[in-house]
């Protein structure tokens, strides 16, 4: 009988508690205590329980009260320790005013410690300060420290060697890194954390063939992982530009443009997708397609002179039109282009389209027998020195003044030629 009105008794707290209105404090919560806890293992794991609830439904302050009452009935009951730090650090990242966040990061790192002093044999303590320290600090070197020590605690810890392999990977050490993924994955091989890093560990060192099977792996269980599709989709597309089999690379083009696909679908408005589409398309010989992918971003990114730029590359390589190359230009360069090689570029191109139409000036006045046309072709040449001479004027941009040095020795030959034709010198 006295063990069922205790029972109702706890319920009875249990109830008021829940119910009770929670109030927004600065800092980790803190429980007040209206009589000493005795130990009751009992007690804390109904606690817990209550606790873990409010975890799983973000309510983090009321977590973190109720994961403390737990840890009052037992102060060695581990997994009341560990839920509590990740309250900590789930409550911290919902902190985005002030720096408050700063002390429940601190709080977490306390418990892990606290964890490891309770029981220096359970891996976890040594495996949250890890976590902590590496992966949230990004304290690397303290970070690779805790986790060899859960390693050499527990062995079998597989969390604990997937996070070393994090940040020995971070450090550079990128064969101890590849190891110990290696070793995690044969232990793990369906766990998704696993291989989508290691895919992505993978594709960082170029290694696109053998990282996209693991992505692949991983894209049924989580297909809406936006930082997947687009390790995806950029690794296929690498695939494809790489690719000499022309079958092979229609194969990647294709399934590069499937997941760009559903980038654009959750992010319509990054006209920087609608740019690598185009390019996709493009290498797939689709010229129209990639051109009305390129005025999709510039009717996105009216004001970005990179979709301009994209677009006028096609227009004179695939459709040879001088002039319309020559607007697209003139509006990019109106836009600043802020890399000097790439407006140096742009500067160099229009100089070119005016090259180029001065010659057909030239050729026409010669056949057609009409002087008025090498005054035409002189009109060209000049507006192509001068924006040849733009170009000489960036700074930071080597390679292409080297290109307009020849091309205005050339025009200016060109221009010369002209001219003399113009006064009946030739």
């Amino acid at each position: 009988m006295r063990r069922f009105f205790a029972a109702i008794a706890i319920l009875g707290t249990l109830y008021l508690t829940s119910c009770a209105p929670t109030t927004t404090q600065q800092g980790p919560v803190t429980t007040a205590k209206r009589h000493k806890r005795t130990y009751s293992p009992d007690s804390a794991r109904i606690w817990f329980s209550v606790g873990k609830d409010y975890l799983n439904k973000n309510k983090f302050d009321d977590a973190i009260r109720n994961f403390k009452v737990a840890i009052e009935y037992d102060s060695t009951f581990i997994p009341a320790y560990l839920n509590l730090a990740w309250a900590y650090l789930q409550k911290a990242q919902t902190i985005t005013m002030d720096t408050t966040w700063k002390v429940y990061y601190d709080s977490a790192a306390t418990i892990y410690k606290k964890i490891a002093r309770i029981n220096p044999n359970d891996s976890r303590g040594w495996q949250g300060l890890g976590f902590m320290y590496g992966i949230y600090k990004n304290q690397i070197d303290s970070g690779i420290i805790f986790y060899k020590k859960a390693l050499e605690v527990d062995p079998n810890n597989n969390d604990a060697r997937y996070g070393l392999a994090k940040l020995l990977d971070k450090a550079g050490k990128k064969e101890e890194a590849e190891r110990l993924y290696k070793e995690a994955l044969a232990k793990d091989p369906d766990n998704p954390g696993l291989n989508k890093s290691y895919g992505k560990f993978l594709a960082e060192q170029g290694r696109y063939d053998e990282a996209v099977p693991y992505l692949e792996k991983v894209i049924s269980k989580t297909p809406d992982d936006v930082d997947l599709i687009t390790a995806l989709a950029k690794g296929y597309e690498k695939l494809a530009k790489s690719e000499r089999d022309s079958l092979k690379r229609a194969e990647y083009v294709d399934k590069a443009l499937k997941y760009y696909d559903r980038l654009i679908e959750k992010k319509s408005d990054d006209y920087t997708l609608y740019m690598k589409k185009g390019d996709l398309l493009l290498l797939k010989g689709d010229v129209d397609g990639a051109l009305s992918m390129y005025d999709k971003a510039i009717e996105i990114a009216p004001n970005s002179p990179y979709p301009y730029l994209k677009k006028v590359s096609v227009v004179l390589d695939k459709k040879h039109d001088q002039l319309e190359a020559r607007k697209i230009l003139l509006k990019a360069i109106s836009l600043e282009i802020p890399e000097p090689e790439l407006k140096a570029a742009a500067y160099a191109l229009l100089a070119d389209t005016y090259i180029y139409t001065g010659r057909k000036y030239y050729k026409k006045a010669k056949k057609e027998k009409i002087r008025e046309y090498y005054k035409d072709a002189m009109d060209n040449y000049d507006q192509a020195i001068k924006y040849l001479k733009k170009v000489l004027e960036i700074e930071g941009a080597s390679r292409w003044k080297d290109y307009a040095r020849k091309q205005l020795l050339r025009v200016e030959k060109l221009r010369k030629r002209a001219y003399r034709k113009y006064v009946g010198i030739e």
